[in-house]
């Protein structure tokens, strides 16, 4: 395995944990990424037989570092890292990866994940922290980056990138990658208004001269056939920039003479009232639109071989361990 991404966190981990080097690699990269992880990814990436990962899970649960419990949509065990102290050692002590969700996002983070180890050699960011400092160095302003607001008994706090979505920008190759990971929402909309909330960056980035790639990641052939749908209307929006230009100019001539009541503009319509409805056809078509403005990218369709329903694993080494049966997760 290799993961340059990682930049030592993975020797860090072994040398504080006394973990083998491949087991602290792989500790290391589900921690940033997903917090989880199943048996299958385990077995598949690091070409090991199931008695094998079987052994390795059961000495991380020895150690308190994960607990297993029954995964959803008969995907088997699931291995959840739970103790503080590997996201101590990662520096992601706040992250909320330790904490169990609705199966639904635990399903974004395993897809995320395995996104990841198919793609390892990108230079992704899996931090908040990473993502800012990254954009910052580029200019993009914060008010440009997708955030989203919590409120709490001491305030509100902002957290960028809340989703956590994977992303990869390679500074001198000049490419960017952002991954959607679809835990079968069987809906549009949860991809449309990712792509809303990042539009303003990725227009930032265009600007500057990348190459945007923009994934749908799923293990769901038919969301996966509606994504694909959805990517091409997007690229047909694109090609007809010009045309968004030409309604965006001709609402804010019409806004001017409106306004100022110039009869010469407004004769050229019927007069003012036919002007005005104009006018608010122009907005609403623009308001659908208005966000593919600014940015040209590739969209790919990526679905997981490893992610799928596939019945019950026996565990080869006894009787399967449960988060209640387990001490995992104490620091």
């Amino acid at each position: 395995m290799t993961f340059p991404h990682l930049d030592g966190r993975a020797e860090k981990l072994a040398e504080e944990l006394d973990l083998a080097p491949d087991v602290a690699e792989w500790l290391a990269v589900a921690a940033l990424h997903a917090g989880c992880f199943l048996r299958t990814q385990y077995c598949d990436y690091c070409d090991v037989r199931r008695q094998r990962a079987a052994e390795t899970v059961a000495s991380l649960i020895t150690q308190n570092l994960v607990v297993e419990i029954p995964g959803d949509d008969g995907l088997g065990l699931l291995c959840r890292i739970t103790n503080k102290r590997v996201y101590r050692v990662l520096g992601i002590a706040n992250v909320r990866h330790r904490r169990l969700d609705s199966w639904r996002y635990m399903c974004h983070r395993l897809l995320s994940l395995d996104y990841v180890l198919d793609h390892p050699g990108l230079p992704w960011l899996p931090t908040e922290e990473e993502k800012l400092a990254c954009f910052e160095r580029l200019g993009v302003p914060r008010t440009d980056l997708p955030y989203r607001e919590y409120g709490g008994v001491v305030g509100t706090t902002r957290r960028y990138f809340a989703n956590k979505h994977p992303i990869a920008v390679d500074v001198q190759q000049m490419s960017a990658v952002f991954v959607y990971a679809d835990s079968d929402e069987q809906s549009p909309k949860g991809l449309r208004g990712w792509r809303k909330e990042h539009a303003p960056l990725w227009s930032r980035l265009h600007e500057q001269g990348f190459r945007l790639s923009i994934v749908h990641a799923g293990r769901n052939p038919e969301l996966a056939t509606k994504a694909r749908n959805i990517f091409e209307g997007w690229s047909r929006d694109a090609a007809n920039e010009a045309e968004l230009s030409r309604m965006q100019r001709e609402l804010g001539r019409l806004e001017a003479a409106l306004e100022n009541h110039d009869d010469h503009v407004l004769d050229e319509y019927g007069g003012f009232s036919r002007a005005l409805s104009y006018a608010g056809k122009l907005e609403g078509r623009l308001e659908q639109k208005i966000d593919v403005a600014g940015y040209r990218a590739a969209y790919d369709v990526w679905l997981s071989s490893r992610i799928h329903p596939q019945g019950s694993w026996h565990n080869v080494l006894g009787p399967r361990l449960s988060e209640a049966q387990s001490t995992g997760g104490k620091p």
